[in-house]
């Protein structure tokens, strides 16, 4: 391995605490991370989509309609929320050698065409199986693929050169030609990615993107309160192009992850974006378009030169993404409506964002990031000592650029959802499954009410982080990851009880208590969590279940998992030991 990717994969694995793994376990998280940052712009788990290197294929991320999924049940709700599916799966093959192996590339292409041709051969990979249950669930709503079937991207990472070698490229297009062949499938992608590429991937996910551009039909708009400069104007195609292109010919994703909506690729409103510019008509392209608004921390100008600085475009991806997917196509007389707000106020950017998207659904999580509860989280989250300090994400991905944030510190609203869900409010049974049921605590007051403490928030959040870390550093069996917010409540029940308190009194801080101090000790968390792994073997057996999603939605498992953390608590407080057989 160069240099250069030791370097950048020995920062990543700081920042994802990976210090304990291989380093080819660690080349093949960054892999993973690198690969599905193309294409997911949100915060995520690495961990999520590891494969633990089955049968060739060393991560495995679906994404659909814009969200990283991590259940099968996740589907439903985004059919009810849109009404369709537009689905993207990513594979990941990554190998430290430095050269490209034309039979590690074939077993990698023979396993992808085997996932979607016939994953009877998968099912006895307990960390691919996961994987497995997402794909047959989202084509059981194939029905509602009313944008198109699902696209495929392949990655075979390795720190060589790729020097296109006809064996391969014979391989890439023979693949192609097989996953075609299934007709389940609409894009399909195959990249040898080499090390100076996956170098230049992992730098666009930490540095703050800096273009300069030509904006000469443009006008300064009058002073805005917290905003330090803001322009309208007609931005020429050519020179828009260069806000979107990677500088190696691709395009930069990353920049629309405050779009409400994902691309589209194939709808029908994009068709008419696309046919505008392709028929002869992109001279009208900028009478027909609402508009593309760009926020960006700073800019500079001299003249009609603006160097634009930490920028995102914050809607219309769908128009942006046509115009790059037919940048070929523009002609000199192709103009877009653009508006430059430069701001470095929290609220004012979130102000933008939401009214920018107004045609679009604001989703739940993006109304609390204006909330003043969510900022008081974001601040206590962050008050902790270096080892107890974690990074609230009020705004997606507002950490990314902070090289000293540890990112598997950041929690997301997602997480923290879930988290607390499990913990105080005993449901870790709709927690893995019911996301949008979780929501509706927010609204009733059961969930960051105005008056809340913020402990009980951070407990959960810790205790979740920590659970993570235990998986990725002890080697803990993975089985129990389905379970893993059942684990979270046995630990709360076994530490301070089955009992329960208001989320604004001083009595949820008394509980809170132990149960950090639990957690902030990795030879009392390890030990504690072990526990909770044998309480929840137990609820298994006692019911006689299996180690299925199916039990984790049961409530009668969960209050076995509470009575048999109960019968712990009760032993610990009584000072007499209690074996669970």
């Amino acid at each position: 391995m160069d240099v250069v990717t030791r370097s950048l994969l020995n920062e990543f694995s700081e920042a994802n605490d990976l210090k304990n793994k291989s380093e080819a376990v660690r080349f093949e998280y960054f892999s993973n991370f690198c690969a599905v940052s193309q294409h997911f712009s949100d915060t995520f788990d690495v961990s999520q989509c590891s494969t633990g290197d089955f049968q060739g294929i060393d991560g495995i991320a679906v994404i659909v309609n814009g969200a990283f999924l991590d259940s099968p049940d996740t589907i439903a709700e985004l059919v009810e929320a849109n009404g369709y599916l537009f689905t993207t799966f990513i594979f990941v093959q990554a190998k430290t050698s430095s050269s490209f192996d034309l039979g590690e590339m074939s077993k990698f292409s023979d396993a992808v065409v085997g996932f979607f041709e016939d994953d009877s051969h998968f099912t006895g990979g307990a960390d691919v199986k996961p994987f497995v249950e997402l794909k047959n669930a989202v084509y059981e709503q194939s029905a509602k693929f009313k944008r198109g079937n699902p696209s495929v991207y392949m990655y075979y990472v390795t720190t060589g050169n790729w020097g296109e070698p006809a064996p391969m490229v014979a391989n890439i297009r023979t693949t192609k030609k097989r996953l075609k062949a299934l007709n389940i499938l609409s894009e399909i992608s195959y990249e040898c990615i080499d090390a100076a590429h996956v170098q230049n991937w992992y730098r666009q996910t930490q540095n703050t993107r800096n273009v300069q551009i030509n904006f000469e039909r443009s006008v300064a708009l009058p002073n805005i309160p917290k905003v330090e400069q803001a322009y309208l104007g007609a931005l020429p195609a050519s020179e828009f192009l260069k806000l979107l292109d990677d500088g190696s010919g691709g395009l930069v994703r990353s920049i629309f992850y405050e779009n409400i909506r994902d691309y589209q690729r194939g709808s029908s409103v994009n068709e008419k974006i696309a046919a505008t510019l392709t028929d002869g008509h992109g001279s009208e392209f900028v009478l027909r378009n609402n508009g593309v608004t760009v926020v960006a921390g700073a800019l500079s100008r001299t003249g009609d030169s603006f160097t634009i600085k930490d920028y995102q475009i914050v809607n219309d991806c769908q128009t942006s993404n046509v115009i790059f997917d037919n940048k070929e196509s523009l002609g000199t007389s192709t103009f877009i409506p653009v508006k430059i707000v430069v701001t470095n106020d929290e609220d004012v950017r979130s102000a933008v964002i939401i009214s920018s998207n107004s045609q679009n659904r604001i989703t739940d999580e993006q109304l609390w990031a204006l909330e003043d509860f969510q900022k008081k989280l974001e601040a206590y989250f962050q008050a902790f000592s270096e080892d107890e300090r974690l990074f609230y994400e009020r705004r997606s991905r507002q950490y990314d650029s902070l090289s000293n944030v540890e990112k598997a510190r950041i929690v997301t609203p997602n997480d923290l959802v879930r988290a607390y869900a499990s913990m105080f409010l005993n449901e870790p049974h709709i927690a893995g499954r019911y996301y949008k049921e979780l929501i509706g605590h927010i609204s009733d007051g059961s969930m960051f009410g105005k008056d809340h403490r913020e402990m009980p928030y951070y407990t959960a959040a810790f205790a979740a982080y920590r659970l993570a870390w235990l998986f990725r550093n002890r080697s803990f069996d993975t089985k129990f990851k389905i379970f893993r917010f059942h684990v979270l409540l046995a630990l709360k029940v076994m530490t301070v009880g089955k009992e329960s308190a208001p989320p604004n009194s001083g009595r949820i801080e008394k509980l809170c208590s132990p149960i950090n101090a639990v957690l902030h000790s990795y030879e009392s968390s390890e030990q504690k969590f072990s526990t909770a792994f044998t309480i929840v073997q137990k609820a298994v057996d006692d019911g006689g279940h299996a180690f299925l999603r199916d039990t984790a939605r049961l409530q009668s498992f969960r209050d076995r998992v509470i009575e048999n953390a109960d019968l712990i608590y009760q032993a610990s407080s009584a000072a007499a030991p209690v074996v669970l057989v």
